[in-house]
């Protein structure tokens, strides 16, 4: 079990709050802590199996882009 925080920009202004947090929860991201911390920015808090912490880190950076396409990803990952 792994846990990390991956931090993302959206780079869309036309989607609010809640269609992000919609569209995360849609991508399987309803066990998360999602956050708001500043605007336009998400950080993702979860606990997962996976076989390494890179292999979590790299499927949560793919679910998110293919959810939110224009987010990039920011910041170091705890």
């Amino acid at each position: 079990m792994f846990e990390v925080i991956v931090n993302f920009e959206v780079k869309d202004n036309s989607l609010t709050m809640d269609e992000i947090d919609d569209a995360l929860f849609e991508a399987g991201f309803d066990d998360a802590i999602v956050s708001h911390p500043r605007n336009g920015r998400v950080a993702i808090e979860l606990s997962r199996d996976a076989t390494s912490y890179s292999d979590l880190v790299e499927s949560i950076v793919f679910e998110v882009m293919n959810a939110i396409p224009l987010a990039k990803v920011i910041g170091g990952f705890v």
